[in-house]
């Protein structure tokens, strides 16, 4: 099984405002599937070795991306951690889904978990130590 990243689009060769969608490609034997993310690059400045940005990028901060070359390796790692046998499109979608969006997939039992607690005064503390 490999999962691969890919954009689609091509861009004249000094234009950096096209943007292309970053597309995620899951290959095992005679299965292909691939889903489109919320992922975005320049063509000119996309490199299909790398997987993310082309070494030599003046125009974009070191930071922006660093950022997205971690997405896109992240997102690669997570749908080979989550694969499984009956994997199709709709499947691919949803974990390109979950990696954008997390928090809709929480369930009741880890929204609370996540809650912060509540913040008591020094005077709540003593009053429910103190109480019988």
């Amino acid at each position: 099984m490999k999962v691969t990243a890919f954009i689609r689009k091509t861009a004249k060769k000094n234009d950096t405002e096209t943007k292309a969608t970053i597309y995620f490609r899951l290959r095992d034997g005679k299965k292909d599937i691939k889903g489109a993310s919320e992922l975005v690059i320049s063509p000119n400045h996309w490199s299909a070795e790398r997987q993310g940005y082309k070494d030599r990028v003046a125009l974009v901060s070191e930071d922006e991306k660093m950022n997205l070359n971690h997405k896109v390796q992240a997102l690669t790692r997570m749908i080979e951690k989550e694969y499984r046998e009956d994997a199709d499109s709709e499947w691919l979608g949803e974990i390109i889904d979950k990696f954008h969006h997390p928090e809709k997939y929480k369930t009741n039992w880890r929204l609370k978990i996540h809650q912060p607690l509540p913040s008591f005064s020094m005077n709540s503390w003593i009053s429910i130590a103190f109480q019988k």
